[in-house]
């Protein structure tokens, strides 16, 4: 028993970059200049709530700038969400891969 915990100690602690297995996906969409007026990019959008296991409702965070890229901070408390966007303004957000991608818009005449 001791061994199978100690490797499986070893193994969470041997990350893929240290194995050089990590590589990122190539990006599907290219980066564009938004230069639309359909989005505001001086600020965020929410969608509609989802309900959390308490009972909460949350909204989900969308954050478009003019250089096309997205973020998506993640869920909040209605009443939080202008202190939440203050925190992710103030926090190390870039080298989270997750919640950041690329926005297009289409269609628009």
């Amino acid at each position: 028993m001791k061994y199978i915990l100690l490797f499986i100690g070893l193994t969470l602690c041997i990350s893929c970059e240290k194995m050089n297995t990590c590589k990122d996906k190539e990006l599907t969409l290219k980066r564009t200049e938004y230069l639309g007026q359909e989005l505001r990019t001086d600020g965020f959008y929410y969608g509609n709530p989802n309900t959390d296991a308490q009972g909460k409702s949350l909204y989900e965070l969308f954050v478009f700038y003019e250089n096309g890229i997205l973020m998506l901070p993640g869920t909040i408390e209605f009443s939080k969400v202008e202190e939440y966007i203050t925190t992710i303004a103030n926090s190390n957000q870039q080298n989270t891969k997750f919640v950041w991608g690329l926005f297009e818009v289409k269609g628009i005449s």
